[in-house]
């Protein structure tokens, strides 16, 4: 009996799965951008991997001082830092898992030019669990490459019309005739590893027509430039001819209130003047520049009279703003300064004589 036992058990150890067990490996590491452009200010973080009940670390800390300066520094996560030829954290209580224990703000030098390289790293990362040291012997470290952050172009053309550029400028409009159906985009960018999209051959409809020439620098920054081709219609317009019959304003001299008052959307005006009043100065401007104007008045009569202001837009509509002058038929006064052109132009049979002061009247 004894004897089957033993022969059960070890086919029980030869028939069983055999089941292993891998132990997680501390490790040191460190992360931050790979591409920085000048004069950039950027982030390195220090972390651990696997860790159990950690109080402290060290590691060896190196960085390229010729293209970097380090501009500040901080523990993480409760960690006190101390940092010189050796990055040293320190924690009251332990910590278990994987975090980051450090964080360390650098800006690129003007030493550090565009297709160089700068590296940071760790070395020998030693962590304590307040009982024993653990150690990973590798070199951690991130490579940070300068690369370009010029999105300009260095020329831009036309196949046809005329394109002044200016690679601050943004915006263009070229004007063509009416027989060009098409037209070529070309550009190219100021810097060589940036890239150009948007050029070629495009159809042109009547009138606006937009492209956009993207311009992608090395570090993915992007600038957009805009060119309106307007191609003219039969009749020689670049574009639409504007249906604007709006009035921007309608001054009449010496009335500010009736001036301040005025709405472009209101067609309809009262003004009340005085029985010496023959005659309005009036100048009205249209909303649109190109639009006419023209403004139909007459000397004022005693009573109601109506001007009328023609506002006609490049597309030929029109719209009619119009004034009604009441004249007063009241006796007028007037000082003894104004009394000689008051006559000319009264229509009562009397007339309203202010004294002067001295009561003596010449």
């Amino acid at each position: 009996m004894k004897k089957l036992s033993t022969l059960f058990f070890a086919l029980f150890l030869i028939l069983s799965p055999i089941q292993s067990v891998h132990a997680a490996t501390f490790a040191g590491t460190i992360s931050g951008p790979t591409t920085i452009t000048a004069g950039q200010q950027f982030t390195v973080t220090v972390g651990v991997t696997n860790v159990t009940n950690m109080m402290g670390m060290s590691a060896e800390w190196a960085y390229d001082s010729s293209k970097l300066t380090l501009v500040s520094s901080t523990g993480l996560n409760d960690f006190t830092l101390t940092l010189g030829t050796k990055l040293v954290v320190d924690r009251l209580t332990g910590k278990s898992g994987t975090f980051n224990v450090a964080s360390v703000v650098f800006k690129a030098k003007t030493t550090f030019t565009v297709g160089s390289s700068a590296v940071v790293s760790i070395k020998n990362a030693s962590y304590s669990n307040g009982v024993s040291d653990i150690t990973d012997s590798n070199t951690r470290q991130i490579t940070i490459k300068m690369v370009s952050d010029n999105n300009y172009l260095k020329t831009l053309t036309v196949s046809s019309g005329t394109l002044n550029f200016n690679k601050s400028t943004l915006d263009y409009t070229v004007v063509v005739d009416n027989s060009v159906s098409s037209i070529t985009l070309g550009a190219t960018a100021e810097y060589s590893k940036a890239t150009v999209s948007g050029t070629g051959t495009k159809k042109l409809a009547v009138y606006d027509n937009y492209f956009s020439i993207v311009v992608t620098a090395e570090n993915g920054s992007k600038r957009t430039y805009m060119v309106n081709v307007q191609r003219k219609d039969e009749k020689g317009l670049a574009s639409p001819p504007s249906t604007n019959t709006n009035l921007k304003s309608i001054t009449i001299t010496g009335y500010d209130d009736f001036n301040n008052a005025f709405d472009k959307a209101k067609l309809t005006y009262t003004l009340e003047v005085g029985n010496l009043v023959t005659e309005l100065t009036i100048t009205a401007d249209p909303e649109y520049s190109k639009s006419k104007i023209v403004i139909n008045k007459n000397p004022l009569v005693v009573g109601s009279n109506t001007i009328t202001i023609v506002v006609t837009s490049e597309s030929g509509d029109d719209k009619t703003y119009t004034i009604t002058v009441n004249r007063s038929s009241d006796v007028p006064t007037v000082s003894v300064s104004e009394i000689i052109e008051a006559l000319k132009t009264v229509t009562t049979p009397t007339i309203g004589l202010i004294p002067p002061e001295n009561g003596e009247i010449s």
